[in-house]
């Protein structure tokens, strides 16, 4: 049958058309969460492009403030959990499959690779007599200074600062602050040198 309508060119058409219907309720869906968000305290800046396909979560009073001519590209996810503030800096650029959670600030002229990780949270384990997920968690805010370049599958972990003029290489875990103008590279986040 699909061969049949392919030759007829009645698939191609079909196609057309629920692509069309699709791109029209993504874009409407996320027009409708945009607005939602903002009687809420979110703020989302001029001319900036979030893909309709970006998961938006903000749970009781926290928000996200995204700045001026900021793009974050499809199938990214940004988590703003009770009371907390994620902020992206002007003239950022997200890259696709990145995730964001928690109480993040990112600074302006940021480029952040495809799949990466930014996640303020982690599991308490101390108590070895209980499950790990019986122990609750906590949570560290995240600071990424101004021009820093986060490489792809990179994770940032709690409770760290990374400076100005940073580079973060592919595949770099962050477990610690960074000062800036550093370049880092690895799972133990190795700094091999100053830009500056």
């Amino acid at each position: 049958m699909y061969n049949f309508l392919y030759k007829i060119g009645l698939l191609k058409i079909i196609d057309i058309i629920f692509t069309k219907l699709k791109n029209f309720y993504l874009n409407t869906h996320f027009f409708v969460l945009k607005k939602k968000l903002e009687k809420k305290g979110s703020k989302f800046g001029y001319n900036s492009y979030i893909d309709p396909t970006v998961r938006i979560d903000v749970y009781g009073k926290s928000r996200i403030v995204i700045g001026n001519n900021v793009k974050i590209l499809n199938n990214s996810w940004l988590i703003a959990e009770e009371n907390d503030e994620l902020f992206i800096g002007d003239n950022t650029f997200i890259s696709q499959n990145v995730v964001i959670s928690g109480n993040v600030k990112i600074g302006d002229n940021v480029l952040i690779a495809g799949y990466v990780s930014i996640i303020d949270a982690n599991h308490n384990f101390d108590d070895i007599t209980k499950n790990i997920n019986e122990q609750g968690g906590n949570k560290l805010p995240i600071v990424i200074g101004n021009d820093v370049w986060i490489g792809t599958h990179s994770i940032i972990l709690q409770g760290v600062k990374i400076g100005d003029h940073s580079i973060i290489g592919a595949n770099t875990t962050i477990t610690k602050d960074i000062e800036p103008y550093s370049v880092v590279i690895g799972p133990k986040a190795e700094v091999i040198k100053r830009r500056a």
